[in-house]
């Protein structure tokens, strides 16, 4: 049975590889950033699937809530992202 992803705050469906994990730590933009997911009603969790990519053959999907994920870098304000496709070797737990 093929499974499916959808990510709601960016309108986008990948297929998955996987079951989904939560995730608290990646690497961004060469940084090790906290991550949590972020909705309307504030922080969730993160959540982490191996997916297809097209490009890659597989990727790590990261998603949070309806408004996305926060990343937080130690050197600066937090950033806000729908969802981040990301190597296997970013993903830091």
């Amino acid at each position: 049975m093929i499974k499916y992803v959808d990510v709601v705050s960016a309108g986008l469906r990948f297929k998955s590889e996987g079951e989904a994990r939560p995730i608290t730590r990646v690497r961004y933009d060469g940084e090790e950033c906290a991550v949590i997911g972020w909705s309307s009603e504030g922080a969730c969790p993160a959540q982490q699937i191996v997916v297809e990519d097209s490009s890659a053959g597989t990727a790590v999907l990261i998603t949070g809530g309806d408004l996305g994920v926060r990343l937080t870098p130690p050197s600066g304000d937090p950033i806000d992202e729908p969802y981040l496709l990301l190597s296997a070797e970013a993903v830091l737990d």
